[in-house]
């Protein structure tokens, strides 16, 4: 099947205080495709990008954040866009930020942290809020995958 592409990356965002992870959700304006919707920071990949790359890149565009560590996360996403008439496979990221000051752009109109449970019962897609639950995990446990997981930087 030719018509199975590799072009979007999904990014879950963890700021630390103290001890305690709060993971970021941004909501898509009115006026974009899937209007109002919670979802991580998302976007296509540019032609001779790797994925990790546009994942660095989605991330400041939408928040204007910069990750201090990133993770690939054991996971990737599908779906079919019956507007395409394609599949998309989604590698899924992990970033941890220094800091919670979000600058959305136009294409989000709001965006919240808060626990793992709080942004979950936000997000609208199932397999965003999987990546968003094995990124947790991830990071409660600190072991190997955590280790083998990292993205130099």
């Amino acid at each position: 099947m030719d018509n199975v592409k590799v072009k979007v990356v999904d990014c879950h965002v963890v700021y630390w205080e103290g001890d305690i992870p709060q993971f970021l959700t941004i909501q898509r304006a009115r006026d974009e495709r899937y209007p109002l919707v919670w979802q991580c920071v998302t976007g296509g990949i540019d032609n001779n990008e790797k994925a990790y790359e546009a994942a660095i890149r989605e991330l400041r565009e939408e928040t204007g954040l910069y990750p201090t560590k990133m993770w690939t996360i054991d996971q990737v996403n599908n779906y079919y866009d019956p507007k395409y008439d394609q599949v998309f496979l989604i590698p899924i990221f992990g970033v941890e930020v220094n800091k919670k000051d979000v600058e959305l752009s136009s294409e989000h109109m709001d965006h919240y942290w808060g626990s793992i449970e709080s942004v979950k019962r936000k997000m609208l897609w199932n397999q965003q809020k999987t990546g968003l639950e094995n990124f947790y995990q991830m990071l409660m446990k600190s072991g190997k995958k955590l280790e083998l997981s990292e993205i130099s930087i």
